[in-house]
């Protein structure tokens, strides 16, 4: 069996070099079944296969690996953090300048969440908040409010600006490790805008967590304890397959995207194009230090806390992302 002090000392700081993973994780090789064979193998695992058969181990084992996979995570987002928080067309061409074009964050915000008049949306993982610049005009000036949750407290200035600058109402920022479930000031928070609904969303981030964490963060979302009753649905939009086909992508984007807009907007076509290597990268690096699940297991685990998924929209970013929303049962 694999021990974690020898996981520990083979794990580098994740996005400062780059590199792909030792092993490409597919679906068949990245069960959990899979994973936890070759780890009572002996096989050291990175801490992204690790955190998704963290509820398989021993608990003492468990402990000392979620210290291992913290450290790696937190890592992670922070050396990714100006790539992937930034706005399009602002600093270095990073993570939204893509977006922008792919049809995939602006269809799920606008089309599948789709905030009604009095509705509250709290972004898990949200980052800068930038998926609030995704809804409609109309969206964002009915909406009773935005939240952004994300561990990064530094982030809160930047946010709260995006945010301000959307013109969407009642805007906040709250810092929260989101594996350890909501924080408690959302309260306040929510008592305060006074909500007809709660949308909490997810575009991507929830489904990096371990199987415990994701299942507590999800129960949370409905938990009165932070919601105070109002009506709360779950929205969450995962990659079907753990990261985007960097080959489809690129041939989509090149055949479909840059025709469309190259003439329009050329200047955001380029920091487009110029950003899709990086992106490339953080694929295959998010996979390296965080569980990739997929969406039946993502469904199983719904269920398994007495919620139910309503509704799905599987054409995403060409087919390769899902969104679902999920209500209890």
């Amino acid at each position: 069996m694999a021990t974690v002090e020898a996981i520990a000392s083979e794990q580098p700081r994740a996005g400062k070099q780059d590199r792909t993973p030792p092993v490409t994780l597919t679906r068949e090789n990245n069960t959990t079944e899979a994973l936890f064979a070759r780890y009572r193998q002996g096989e050291p695992l990175r801490p992204g296969p690790l955190a998704k058969i963290l509820h398989c181990l021993p608990d003492d084992e468990a402990a000392q690996a979620r210290d291992v996979i913290r450290l790696a995570q937190e890592n992670f987002w922070a050396d990714w953090a100006p790539w992937r928080c930034g706005l399009a067309g602002e600093g270095k061409p990073g993570f939204d300048d893509v977006m922008r074009f792919l049809p995939g964050t602006g269809p799920f915000a606008r089309d599948f969440v789709n905030p009604q008049k009095g509705d509250l949306v709290v972004d898990l993982f949200g980052g800068t908040g930038t998926l609030a610049t995704y809804f409609t005009a109309e969206q964002r000036r009915t909406m009773a409010g935005y939240i952004t949750i994300d561990q990064n407290g530094q982030l809160k200035q930047t946010a709260e600006a995006i945010i301000g600058k959307a013109g969407v109402r009642n805007g906040h920022f709250l810092a929260q490790d989101l594996g350890r479930g909501l924080p408690s000031e959302i309260r306040n928070v929510i008592r305060k805008i006074d909500p007809d609904q709660v949308l909490f969303v997810s575009n991507f981030g929830m489904t990096y967590l371990p199987a415990q964490e994701f299942q507590q963060l999800a129960g949370d979302c409905f938990s009165p304890e932070f919601t105070l009753g109002r009506p709360t649905t779950l929205n969450i939009h995962m990659l079907r397959d753990g990261r985007f086909d960097p080959v489809s992508c690129k041939e989509h984007f090149m055949s479909e995207i840059v025709p469309r807009n190259i003439l329009k907007s050329p200047a955001a076509v380029v920091r487009a194009i110029r950003a899709v290597k990086r992106m490339t990268q953080f694929g295959f690096d998010v996979q390296d230090v965080n569980p990739v699940w997929y969406p039946r297991e993502t469904t199983r685990f719904l269920t398994e806390i007495g919620l139910s998924v309503i509704r799905r929209d599987e054409t995403l970013v060409w087919g390769q992302s899902i969104a679902m929303e999920a209500v209890p049962a």
